[in-house]
């Protein structure tokens, strides 16, 4: 009942707001009206420097822009910024790219896992901007399955198309595994994975499948002569879970370009998984859902993750073969 008693009343609201315009925005109380402040959106990754890199710590740094303001990366840089990252007694003055607008580094800190960090954004036009984030340990990549067969890596594999009357989100299946925590005392709050196909080109693309599901499930409604659309979009693919030591099932729909590809699991800390708690396995349910984010004074996220090295295997290179293509699947 209250459903319908609200819809008449928001539909209201919106016709009111189209008719009125922007005025609405400049006859706000004081206290609603526009603020600019500093977006922060920066990741920690153990190991890594803080750099340019999906697979090394980045620091961006925005203003926000008014509703009635043009948008564009460029017209939002932060000019002028002091960037300080404290760890303990520590402290370094972050420096920003000339070439890259938005974009800061530290040529020698080196992210370890464990420690905690802080940052600390000022300039003379906004209020500053803080947040801390302590830096995770590792999960590992464990009980590696493929064609009902235990892998030490994933290997080759061959790709198995989705037609026929069985066909699922998950099914047919490429291969399984599972996740744990290297340290099980204090494990990370979730874990970011992230299927990238190295060889992401029109070539390259999986067409195989039975069209109509492809279109809906695997492309997400990207048409098929939307080419260069289907390669930005499904050049990547992630998923966040908390679900440690479930079998992780890599179907179809998750794979869109044959060749070389890349699994890495990040291990992704407390502020990370606080700000994703709406949209853990999708889009958020409730449609009023605000993240919460550990940045004070300004918007963002500030975070920290862990890919592990060596054994822990948190990051697999591996290869995707086209069926009949004669090449067996091997480890």
């Amino acid at each position: 009942m209250v459903i319908k008693r609200a819809v008449p009343v928001v539909g209201l609201v919106l016709m009111t707001l189209a008719g009125s315009g922007c005025d609405w925005i400049n006859g706000l109380p004081p206290d609603q009206s526009y603020r600019e402040k500093i977006v922060l959106n920066g990741t920690l990754i153990a190991g890594t420097l803080i750099d340019s890199s999906a697979l090394t710590a980045t620091i961006r740094l925005h203003r926000s822009a008014d509703i009635t303001e043009p948008y564009n990366d460029l017209s939002v840089t932060l000019d002028g910024a002091t960037v300080t990252l404290t760890e303990g007694d520590s402290s370094y003055a972050l420096l920003a790219y000339r070439e890259a607008p938005g974009l800061w580094y530290h040529p020698t800190l080196l992210i370890q896992a464990g420690l905690t960090y802080s940052i600390l954004v000022t300039t003379e036009r906004h209020d500053p901007v803080t947040a801390t984030t302590t830096v995770p340990s590792a999960l590992a990549i464990t009980d590696i399955m493929v064609d009902g067969e235990v892998r030490d890596s994933i290997g080759t594999i061959v790709y198995k198309p989705a037609n026929g009357d069985s066909v699922t989100l998950f099914r047919p299946t490429q291969f399984t595994f599972r996740i744990v925590p290297d340290e099980a005392v204090n494990p990370p709050a979730m874990a970011r994975l992230v299927l990238t196909a190295r060889n992401a080109e029109e070539p390259t693309m999986i067409t195989d499948d039975d069209e109509l599901r492809a279109f809906f499930i695997k492309w997400q409604g990207i048409p098929a002569d939307s080419v260069a659309q289907r390669i930005r979009r499904g050049r990547a693919v992630s998923l966040n879970s908390i679900n440690y030591g479930e079998e992780f099932i890599v179907g179809w729909s998750l794979l869109r370009f044959y060749g070389q590809q890349n699994l890495s699991i990040f291990a992704m800390d407390q502020a990370y998984l606080d700000y994703h708690k709406g949209n853990i396995e999708g889009l958020p349910s409730d449609p009023n859902y605000l993240p919460d984010s550990n940045v004070i004074g300004g918007y963002g996220l500030f975070s920290s993750a862990n890919l592990g090295t060596g054994p822990s295997r948190s990051s697999m290179d591996w290869r995707l073969l086209r069926p009949g293509s004669g090449e067996g699947g091997s480890p």
